[in-house]
């Protein structure tokens, strides 16, 4: 008999209707006697699932500041007529005066514009280039963008990425990073452009550095309280895994992407007729995550920010489990 042509008995979970926990490991209430007929013992599972849309990012860093350094302008004059290429569209300036540094991603400003700089410079005799074709007028002083030094208190033994370029994260304010020394050590030095205030970036709080993004999957683990006919190896024993949610293939900014599962996609799990009315669904993050710097497996799902920072929970979802009878 084709398994469509039984008959089925089924269960449509909303997160919502959760009577305890959170989305990620909500407890449901329901009455098998309802539904189930009592004189069947075992059953086979298969389910569908589908959260609304979040941001769903997993690869970010996290770190500490002890303290926030004091802001610079740095100033430069140019020593020869600047040249600029039409090709590349930038423009290479020889400094002739320097105070502190120009860093690459970080702007200089020239006539009230600010322009992006592709090559620092450090030193007297260096060549600062920059994005665009500006008027430079030779023997004047010109102002960078400010850049602040913070001083890591935490980054000892960090499994974590941070990069030049990415940028840190707080509260909705972001600050690119222009420079790093001493990086895995107690007094790592970070540069970030703009000037952040302990009010913006609280001392001693954690933070977060953006990084290339991921959009993995998810574990769904389902425990009835009853026996289930599966064998896990992570635990060398009987198996709560569901199955498996997957994360649509955009890689959009957006906050859309969802995790779905269809209709078979998983294989169906065999089970024992539910002896109680508590059922326990808990969703994992397939990818592992950085907490407090060290690499965490197994853990609960969670929805993050445009900035990939990570919320405390994940979005809501819809699942529906279907219960077919399994013949004597």
């Amino acid at each position: 008999m084709n398994q469509l042509d039984k008959k089925s008995y089924t269960v449509f979970l909303n997160s919502t209707d959760k009577i305890s926990g959170s989305n990620n490991n909500a407890n449901y209430q329901i009455n098998w006697d309802d539904f189930l007929p009592r004189d069947v013992d075992f059953y086979k599972v298969v389910f569908s699932f589908q959260t609304s849309g979040g941001y769903y990012r997993d690869n970010y860093s996290q770190f500490q500041i002890s303290a926030i350094g004091a802001t610079t302008t740095p100033t430069f004059q140019t020593a020869i007529a600047p040249i600029y290429d039409a090709t590349s569209n930038r423009t290479s300036i020889v400094l002739s005066v320097i105070t502190n540094v120009f860093y690459a991603s970080n702007y200089v400003i020239i006539g009230g514009t600010n322009y992006l700089i592709i090559q620092g410079a450090n030193a007297v005799g260096n060549t600062m280039i920059i994005q665009g074709n500006p008027t430079i007028t030779l023997n004047t002083n010109y102002n960078g963008i400010t850049n602040t030094s913070l001083t890591g208190n935490t980054i000892a033994n960090y499994t974590g990425s941070i990069s030049v370029g990415q940028t840190i994260n707080y509260n909705g304010s972001s600050f690119t990073i222009l420079s790093l020394a001493n990086l895995n050590t107690n007094n790592t030095t970070i540069i970030v452009s703009g000037t952040p205030t302990a009010a913006l970036l609280p001392i001693n709080t954690l933070l977060y550095a953006s990084n290339g993004t991921t959009y993995n999957g998810a574990r769904i683990v389902l425990n009835n309280l009853g026996r289930a006919f599966c064998f896990d190896t992570s635990t060398r024993g009987q198996s709560l895994t569901l199955g498996y949610g997957f994360r649509d293939v955009q890689i959009s900014t957006s906050n859309s992407n969802c995790l779905s599962t269809f209709y078979m996609q998983n294989a169906p799990k065999t089970i024992s007729r539910p002896n109680q009315n508590m059922i326990n669904i808990q969703v994992y993050n397939n990818s592992n995550v950085f907490t407090g710097g060290l690499l965490q497996q197994n853990q609960l799902l969670v929805n993050t920010d445009y900035f990939s920072n990570p919320l405390t929970d994940m979005t809501s979802y819809s699942l529906v489990l279907e219960c077919i009878p399994l013949d004597k």
